[in-house]
Parts: structure tokens; C-alpha cells; sequence
């Protein structure tokens, strides 16, 4: 009985020791903080599209403002 006493006490400390140095002791790793820039854009690239549409209908506009029958001459030095 004292023999397996002995055993079950040294069992129970190589146990305990195994599990207590385990891995060992390592630095921590400390990561820096990750920083994310976000660019702004110009502000003149959100008021492109509506310029260029104001651009072409205004082209639009004067450019239907002739006559209404092109056919028509409007050169009346003709005979009389």
C-alpha cells in the first residue's frame, strides 16, 4: 500500500508540474492599431454630372429656338 501510495503522490506532482510549465513564458505580442485613411473627394466631381446636363440642355434649347419649318426659305429678295 505504501508503494502505491508513493506512486500516486509522485504521479500527482509530475502532473501538476507538466501542466504548470506547460508552453513556457513568451513576450506578448502587442500589435500597433491598424489607421485607415479615408481620402475625400473633390468636391467639384459631385457637381459635374449636373453641369453637363444643364450644358446640354441649354445647347438643346438654343439650338431648337430657329424656325419652325426649315424649309421655308427667309430670303425674300426674290423676284417681285
Amino acid at each position: 500500500m505504501k508503494k502505491i501510495l508513493t506512486t500516486a503522490v509522485c504521479s500527482a506532482a509530475l502532473l501538476s508540474a507538466a501542466t504548470a510549465h506547460a508552453g513556457g513564458y513568451s513576450d506578448p505580442v502587442i500589435q500597433e492599431p491598424i489607421e485607415i485613411g479615408i481620402e475625400e473627394s473633390p468636391s467639384s466631381n459631385g457637381n459635374i454630372v449636373p453641369l453637363l446636363l444643364l450644358l446640354l440642355v441649354g445647347a438643346a434649347i438654343v439650338g431648337s429656338s430657329g424656325d419652325s419649318d426649315p424649309e421655308t426659305p427667309t430670303d425674300t429678295d426674290g423676284p417681285t
